[in-house]
């Protein structure tokens, strides 16, 4: 696991959906007050998971899906929703996330907004890019 420290900044154009930008908009007030913390933050912890750890959070979630797909709850759209969010982890987890998985979709308004990511996030090693940036078409 890479260590963080003051580190400089660069600046990057971004597009969220407006559904993720709201998301990250309302955690950034409840939470930290500025939209790039609460990014800078999400990328740190999620790409800088040390393998094993990875893999115990890919078994836990394997795990839930099974165990919610045993019991048979009232409210079918929940379940749904619960096991398509244990499948997205499941996938960044195993390192299966796609091109299709990553993208915004076209009916979704999008929001442009600027953020600075530390330097970290492009030091990465280029053959063993992090699970959510994906390779050049």
């Amino acid at each position: 696991m890479q260590r963080f420290q003051n580190e400089k900044t660069r600046k990057t154009n971004i597009e969220l959906s407006k559904t993720n930008f709201e998301l990250v908009q309302q955690y950034a007030s409840l939470h930290i007050g500025k939209i790039t913390y609460v990014l800078n933050y999400i990328i740190k912890m999620m790409a800088n998971i040390p393998e094993e750890v990875q893999k115990k959070l890919l078994i836990f979630c394997k795990s839930k899906i099974a165990e919610i797909k045993q019991i048979p709850l009232s409210d079918e759209i929940e379940v749904h929703q619960r096991i398509d969010a244990y499948q997205c982890l499941c996938h960044f987890f195993a390192n299966e996330t796609s091109k299709k998985d990553t993208m915004l979709s076209n009916d979704i308004e999008k929001v442009k907004t600027t953020v600075s990511f530390t330097l970290f996030i492009f030091a990465f090693n280029i053959s063993q890019p992090p699970p959510f940036i994906l390779p050049a078409a």
